[in-house]
């Protein structure tokens, strides 16, 4: 189902630039070049750096590259970290995300040696994300992981909250609906303690569009209808998201008008944003209504605008879902050849598709093997503890055992010997008393014998 991206939230400046056309580059510019202060100044360039990587990447990376060089040669390591992680942003918007890992990774032990321990959770936030768009799950879900647990202890609730959503971005694509709606649902609650509403319409649109892959099309708009109110005043692209997905449920309910008015809105507001996921996927479900209302040259008009704005971008899954709504227009209308042509172009996509999608499986067959082996690790260490502390227990009674008998011998033996002491001691006492008897016998015999004698 073609309903545009779901949202994954990218981090920059600490988290707190990150929309379109919020700051005045002109203003930053002046300041930039006036300020004597290096610190202001390369602060200036790496603000109107992380602007420019959204709405003029090249740009924003000339501009980055000014902050880096500058804060270099002053030895702000902070605003050196800054500007590398701006430059890894104009890389990241692009889609060219093996050199925005490469310059994050650059700026990552630069914020480890100042300890912004929330500009660290950011770069692995970023870092998880392009590992999801490459498709390299696990190591997506690791650096995920490790940003979430960082924002938890330092009390980041809202940041918090785009993390678990871009977990749940990792069980979307993979088709596990359910658990994608676990984290999507734990998100919600951290926004509704923030009463965070670009977060809360962040995380309602992706329950909504959640809800439109399972095919239950009324609560996908209530969803969709909630994040729109709460995001619409705000006035930039992030509303693209919500208006498109509201247009797509009513056209799903068959709400016609209601659903051209918010796709109408939605094409509008992507075409200035420049953002081309949602132009195709408004465009498809546009020409799609086309075709149910019988106006064919409309609906081929939006078909063959949406095919090749998703070819021109590489969107492969919009490319397909329009070569084969184009077949089944050209069916329609009777241009056998042309719907020939989509047909094959379709079959052919979903070829590569396929492949795509089994290797994604296996990638997720692989982070469930790992997730259990780690679970089976952590069991095992948690027995293995058990098992160490039951035999130190075991040792530690049977030395106490072997203690006590030693020392009740101990005592039984120095009882014998004390024995032995007061008999042999009591024996020499009678004996020294008889040999004195004795000797006092024989010294009167001896008297006597003497008088005898005298006599």
């Amino acid at each position: 189902m073609n309903t545009g991206r779901i949202i994954i939230c990218v981090v920059s400046l600490l988290g707190t630039l990150c929309l379109y056309g919020q700051i005045d580059l002109d203003s930053l510019n002046q300041l930039a070049q006036s300020s004597s202060a290096d610190s202001i100044k390369v602060a200036a360039y790496n603000a109107a750096a992380n602007e420019l990587a959204f709405i003029k990447p090249d740009s924003g990376a000339e501009v980055a590259r000014i902050a880096i060089v500058k804060s270099k040669k002053s030895g702000l390591v902070f605003h050196t970290a800054k500007g590398f992680q701006n430059l890894g942003l104009s890389f990241h918007v692009r889609g060219m995300l093996d050199s925005a890992r490469k310059y994050y990774l650059i700026s990552l032990p630069l914020l480890i040696q100042v300890k912004d321990s929330l500009g660290i959770a950011g770069l692995y936030n970023n870092i998880g994300v392009t590992y999801n768009q490459q498709g390299d799950f696990p190591r997506s879900l690791e650096y995920y992981q490790q940003s979430l647990d960082i924002k938890l202890a330092l009390g980041q609730i809202a940041a918090s909250a785009k993390t678990l959503n871009n977990i749940g971005v990792i069980y979307f694509d993979q088709k596990d609906f359910d658990r994608a709606m676990t984290y999507y649902q734990r998100a919600l609650e951290l926004d509704e303690t923030m009463e965070n509403s670009e977060g809360l319409s962040r995380t309602l649109g992706n329950i909504g569009l959640t809800y439109l892959e399972k095919g239950n099309d009324s609560l996908a708009l209530k969803y969709y209808l909630q994040s729109y109110q709460l995001i619409r005043s705000v006035g930039n692209c992030r509303t693209t998201y919500s208006i498109n997905g509201v247009g797509q449920a009513f056209s799903k309910l068959k709400m016609y008008d209601s659903a051209k008015y918010y796709l109408k809105k939605a094409l509008d507001k992507a075409r200035d944003c420049n953002e081309a996921v949602i132009q195709t996927s408004a465009l498809l479900e546009l020409g799609n209504i086309g075709m149910e209302e019988k106006r064919m040259k409309v609906a081929e008009a939006l078909l063959l605008e949406s095919e090749l704005i998703a070819r021109n971008n590489g969107l492969k899954t919009h490319l397909k879902d329009a070569s084969q709504k184009l077949y089944e227009f050209y069916k329609k209308t009777g241009q056998a050849a042309k719907a020939l042509s989509k047909l094959e172009t379709a079959f052919a996509l979903q070829d590569s598709l396929f492949n795509d999608d089994l290797t994604a499986q296996l990638t997720t067959m692989e982070l469930e093997y790992s997730f259990q082996q780690e679970r089976d690790s952590l069991n095992f260490a948690r027995k293995s503890e058990i098992m160490e502390y039951d035999s130190k227990i075991e040792r530690q009674n049977f030395i106490q055992v072997i203690t006590g008998l030693i020392l009740l011998l101990a005592v039984i033996f120095i009882f014998i010997i004390y024995r032995y002491y007061r008999l042999k001691n009591n024996a020499n006492l009678k004996l020294t008393e008889k040999n004195l008897q004795i000797s006092e016998a024989l010294e009167e015999r001896e008297v006597l014998l003497q008088e005898v004698h005298h006599r």
